[in-house]
């Protein structure tokens, strides 16, 4: 592996001006040409003898030609404008990836930047007792109905309401179960936790139906590249608010004080699970790429690292949905490149960006270029790659197994 000590992965690239894929010269040849083919496809009929006019067949797929071309030409310039916009694929040749099984970006070389950890004792993964004041597996099993005996190899998912005593905020989360929770012999055993934040827009089904990511992990875990977590999935928008995972002061939800306080207490009380910081982590792509560092570097005590696939490093409001100003005490606490330069958290990030990626290259190029002891980030820096699902569905199983090594919690039993 490469290492990059402290050493920003250069500069935001550009792909080619005016005409490159995200350019503005594009978008306005699309436009243009949608235009002059929704014009010709009016004149050009008309233009033609009546004798040509009048046979059926030719005059048929004739009419069939233009309406195609007028709506491929159309969908074209609309694609154009919001691939420019959102940034889903960076460059012409990384579109041609779309037409490639699997359309993942070229992998990039990792980069280490931050401090060092040492190696902690290693204990099986399944063994591990709570501490005695903790809640007992007899207690907190029964709390948790709707789980089935044998959901197969895959584990299960289940859909429950968690309610807010702290924050206020009733928010529904997807969780996924393995397999052996629910087997004999594993009454006593306690689980790693992975906290997952969604895009936006979207929501936890992201994660269940789009990505199966319950089932992405049971296959790492036979891999041995890591031991089996429950994975717990919150609802991060109440009704489709895009609230940035951060408390919203007066005009909005508490969100961050929800996810990072009354939801891990909400799973403690109803499933088995290892309490201590090395035993739980987050992982979001896009918003829930922020989401995740964000409740990993405010919240060191409850998670122990940070999956951040795409993300950015401070708040990017909705228009219509601003809590608080840049440059606010508010805005500063959630300003995660400041965070680490000042409040520095002994927490681990891996991270995935591109330098084709303006929205969340930027910021984490800082977040490398800044990172001291006792944080430590494991950057992957793709060479070309947009701002979209299948680059982090791509990257996944790396970033997990990563997870697997450095945490003892989800290191897999001895």
């Amino acid at each position: 592996m490469a290492q990059s000590p402290l050493t920003a992965p250069g500069p935001l690239t550009t792909q080619g001006g005016r005409m490159s894929l995200t350019g503005a010269g594009t978008t306005w040849v699309l436009w243009l040409v949608a235009a002059a083919t929704f014009v010709a496809s009016i004149v050009w009929p008309r233009s033609l003898p009546a004798t040509r006019r009048r046979g059926a067949w030719p005059a048929r797929l004739r009419r069939a030609a233009m309406q195609l071309a007028v709506v491929t030409t159309a969908l074209a310039a609309v694609s154009g404008t919001l691939n420019a916009q959102y940034g889903w694929y960076a460059s012409w040749s990384d579109l041609g990836t779309a037409f490639v099984a699997g359309d993942n970006a070229p992998g990039g070389v990792p980069i280490v930047a931050g401090g060092s950890f040492p190696d902690s004792t290693t204990v099986p993964v399944g063994t591990r007792p709570l501490p005695s004041d903790g809640p007992t597996a007899g207690d907190v099993a029964p709390t948790l109905t709707g789980l089935v005996s044998d959901p197969g190899p895959d584990g299960q998912y289940l859909t429950v309401s968690v309610p807010g005593p702290t924050s206020g905020v009733v928010g529904s989360v997807v969780l996924w179960v393995p397999r052996s929770y629910t087997q004999p012999g594993s009454e006593h055993r306690h689980y790693p936790v992975v906290e997952a934040f969604h895009g936006v827009p979207g929501g936890p089904f992201e994660y269940a139906h789009d990505i199966n990511l319950g089932r992405m992990v049971a296959g790492l875990a036979r891999d041995r590249r890591m031991s089996e977590p429950i994975l717990v999935m919150p609802d991060s928008t109440p009704h489709h608010l895009d609230t940035e995972c951060v408390n919203g002061g007066t005009r909005g939800p508490q969100m961050e004080d929800w996810l990072t306080q009354d939801v891990p207490t909400w799973v403690r009380s109803h499933l088995r699970v290892a309490p201590d910081a090395q035993s739980w982590a987050t992982m979001g792509l896009s918003t829930g790429g922020y989401c995740a560092a964000m409740a990993t570097m405010l919240h060191p005590d409850t998670y122990g690292a940070a999956i951040e696939l795409g993300g950015y490093l401070a708040p990017v409001f909705d228009p219509h949905y601003r809590p608080f100003a840049p440059g606010s005490a508010a805005w500063n606490r959630y300003d995660l490149v400041r965070r680490a330069t000042t409040e520095t958290p002994a927490v681990q990030l891996w991270v995935e960006s591109s330098k084709s990626d303006s929205l969340s290259y930027p910021g984490n190029a800082r977040l490398i270029a800044r990172a001291t002891p006792p944080l430590r980030v494991t950057a992957d820096i793709l060479p070309n790659a947009g701002h979209r699902m299948t680059v982090w569905v791509g990257v996944m199983p790396t970033a997990l197994s990563w997870l697997g090594s450095s945490l003892s919690g989800f290191r897999p039993s001895t």
